[in-house]
């Protein structure tokens, strides 16, 4: 790869490279790249510098970009089964929210969910419940089936067009399900011992559960 300019002596600057093709050279550790299509595979390869020497690179594939990069949940806590948050929809290189009032609920932030990867919505909490938000606010009267891929999918009255403040920002608490590491032991003819692992999932070492059964095979 032929390698980006640099920014000033002294300052941090990180070179990003998509499909090892040069994409530009930022100062922000947080960039958007637009214009990736959904479900597609990206290898994004991240140099970081400082007075002109590499200190630092990291490369990452992401599938499925456009749809994660689309929606956020902000002031939430995040675990490796849930995440919570004010929603936050990506839209003409700027962050909104979403209007929480008494039109926003479960089915609308199963959408949101879904997106983030999370199997489930248990909540759909409303009225800045994550604290407010700034910039624009994207939707209003939303009517969401849960099954929609984003919420600009579901049905609303357009773009822009709200009758709130952020006051009412809409939030969302998601769980996923997890793989639990199975193991099956028989002890004898008639007994067996079913053996199962909790991931780690609020800073806690992982756990080990056992069931014994018995009468095996009747």
């Amino acid at each position: 790869l032929s390698k980006a300019g640099y920014l000033s002596s002294g300052e941090i600057s990180f070179a990003i490279y998509l499909n090892e093709t040069y994409w530009g050279l930022t100062k922000s550790s947080e960039v958007t790249i637009s214009g990736l299509e959904k479900d597609a595979v990206y290898s994004i390869e991240a140099d970081v510098y400082i007075n002109k020497q590499i200190i630092f690179r990291g490369l990452k594939t992401l599938a499925k970009t456009t749809s994660f990069r689309s929606v956020r949940l902000v002031g939430g806590v995040e675990t490796a089964t849930q995440i919570s948050g004010r929603v936050e929809i990506f839209r003409n290189n700027s962050w909104y929210t979403v209007c929480g009032d008494n039109f926003w609920d479960t089915n609308d932030a199963r959408v949101v969910c879904r997106q983030l990867g999370y199997n489930y919505a248990i909540s759909a909490p409303r009225y800045s419940h994550f604290g407010q938000g700034s910039g624009g606010i994207l939707l209003d009267y939303l009517s969401c089936t849960g099954n929609e891929e984003t919420l600009l999918d579901c049905s609303h009255r357009g773009e822009g067009v709200h009758g709130c403040s952020h006051r009412e920002d809409a939030g969302a608490v998601c769980f996923k399900s997890v793989e639990l590491n199975v193991e099956v032991q028989v002890v004898s003819s008639n007994e067996a011992i079913i053996s199962w692992r909790l991931p780690n999932t609020h800073g806690i070492d992982e756990v080990k559960y056992e069931l014994r059964l018995a009468s095996l095979g009747r």
